[in-house]
């Protein structure tokens, strides 16, 4: 909540916020480990641990992917086993996970402030630009069906529905399919009543897939560097 409430506070220029709600704190620590071996196995149990664990430090991907291989590899050791959480899984998992805690907390922290009136409406916003790349199918960074949805807006409680028909409150939602969360790098921007935010504002934060945050538009002309595919392999 308070990485969500700084992001939204940067982009509208103004804080708006008290203490998050205790009840979906308990959802979002409770929220299950969504892996192939399943989500009562040693695998979800070590990762959730992990996770939760590290992320009283930090939100970086980075530290928790290195964090995330260094514990399966303390307990590949203890118990004799291959757990197959290589560099890429870890990542994948990492980047998922970290993701949907930080949706959910904006989703709620932007729908407080559209039942205040301080917002009109939410947006969807991918990682990358439509107007910077094409989708990932053609060359680009982010999958078909979340290129089509940048810029697109919803109204408080209304649920967004992507091209395939999928419906979901907000990108990276927890109980959404695999193929439209894993690896995802989309969130929400909050409207303000005063004005609809225009693509191009030079106030638009980008979260990038390192964690970072960045500032703007990238400038006319400028390669688009460090991205991430947001291919859904299997985590």
């Amino acid at each position: 909540f308070r990485i969500a409430d700084d992001q939204i506070q940067v982009e509208l220029g103004h804080g708006l916020f008290g203490p998050p709600n205790p009840d979906l704190l308990r959802i979002l620590k409770d929220k299950p480990i969504r892996v192939a071996e399943g989500v009562q196995s040693t695998v979800a149990r070590r990762t959730r641990s992990t996770i939760l664990q590290v992320l009283t430090e930090t939100t970086n991907v980075g530290t928790i992917q290195q964090r995330l291989l260094e514990s399966f590899e303390e307990l590949s050791k203890k118990l004799g086993r291959d757990f197959n959480m290589h560099r890429a899984r870890a990542r994948t998992i990492a980047r998922t996970e970290v993701g949907q805690i930080a949706g959910s907390a904006r989703y709620a922290r932007l729908d407080e402030a559209m039942a205040i009136g301080a917002l009109k409406s939410r947006r969807w916003a991918t990682s990358v630009p439509q107007s910077v790349a094409p989708p990932y199918e053609a060359g680009g960074y982010v999958r078909e069906q979340h290129w089509e949805m940048d810029g697109k807006t919803a109204v408080r409680g209304q649920v967004w529905e992507l091209p395939d028909g999928t419906r979901m409150p907000h990108p990276l939602f927890p109980g959404g399919p695999a193929h439209q969360v894993i690896n995802c790098g989309c969130r929400e921007l909050g409207v303000p009543n005063d004005a609809l935010l225009d693509p191009s504002d030079p106030q638009e934060v980008t979260i990038n897939p390192d964690g970072t945050i960045s500032v703007g538009p990238p400038p006319a002309g400028a390669p688009v560097v460090g991205g991430l595919p947001e291919t859904p392999p299997e985590a």
